[in-house]
């Protein structure tokens, strides 16, 4: 369990440097399009590796659930990534980090909608507690423009939907006599079946070597997060993996306040020791509320 819980936690920290670096190649290249391609098929390429290693001691049932789930996984994902991208523009990466916690909003909501789940009263506390949050971290500094929260919303919607089919695609994968095995395996062949479903954004969009070189940091730092992250839903369970993901709005915004005061404060916009605080608080709720979410 120590294990998973540092695996978790790694993840979160990864997962966290990876904002930065899509806002960088952003900031410089003006193209959150051209980092969701150029990204992706870099993505591709370390997956297909891993399944190459993989592939002979896995079975990947190819049922039409399984492909169905598949191009939901592509097209969400990629929905999600270009959203999430176009948010960056809009909001600082620490703030963007922390506010990824809405989530549970969402994911909620589809429960209600697509798996006629009702929330438990615990559950609506969350809620309340992460809306509350997201209020507070829009008053910790620049106020969110309408465009910025529009897009935060449409990430969070992709976001949510791709957690669903992940999950199913990767629990379509088995024969290894490993669990690690299996996500692995299973995490890997969706973001090859990824990189060749948005590879066709090529056609409109100039291949470049220089952004292909400029979105290696994101591009490896959101395929090894991708990894640990469900080497931790394995070890620990979703339950509490997903309690340890929501750990990386705390890394986002220390993240954040070090590149505002030692590197760059185009990348992260300066601010008040009162407003770095205030977020930091924020993001104490947004993890709370994660755990009440998740709690038995």
């Amino acid at each position: 369990m120590f294990f998973g819980l540092c695996i978790g936690v790694v993840s979160s920290i990864i997962q966290s440097a990876s904002f930065f670096c899509s806002r960088r190649f952003v900031m410089k290249h003006h193209s959150s399009a051209a980092l969701l391609l150029h990204a992706h098929l870099l993505i591709m390429f370390f997956s297909l590796i891993t399944v190459g290693v993989l592939w002979r001691y896995v079975h990947i049932d190819f049922s039409g659930r399984f492909l169905w789930y598949l191009l939901l996984l592509c097209v969400s994902a990629s929905f999600g990534s270009y959203c999430f991208f176009q948010t960056l523009n809009e909001i600082e990466a620490s703030r963007t980090g922390s506010l990824m916690g809405l989530k549970i909003i969402t994911l909620t909501a589809m429960n209600c909608l697509i798996c006629r789940q009702l929330p438990s009263l615990m559950q609506y506390c969350a809620v309340l507690l992460a809306s509350a949050a997201a209020v507070g971290m829009n008053f910790s500094g620049v106020k969110i423009s309408l465009k910025g929260g529009i897009f935060l919303f449409l990430t969070l919607i992709g976001y949510s939907l791709s957690d669903i089919a992940g999950t199913v695609v990767s629990a379509s994968v088995s024969g290894s006599g490993s669990d690690l095995v299996n996500a692995f395996a299973g995490i890997s062949f969706g973001y090859v079946a990824m990189g060749f479903f948005t590879s066709a954004g090529f056609v409109k969009i100039k291949f470049s070597m220089e952004k292909l070189r400029d979105s290696i940091p994101y591009a490896a730092c959101w395929y090894a997060a991708m990894l640990l992250l469900f080497t931790s839903f394995v070890l620990l369970g979703v339950v509490y993996g997903s309690i340890i993901q929501a750990f990386r709005g705390f890394f986002s915004v220390g993240i954040g306040f070090f590149i505002s005061c030692w590197y760059s404060a185009e990348l992260e916009p300066p601010v008040s020791r009162a407003v770095w605080i205030r977020r930091g608080i924020m993001t104490l709720l947004m993890v709370m509320s994660a755990v009440i979410y998740n709690w038995k």
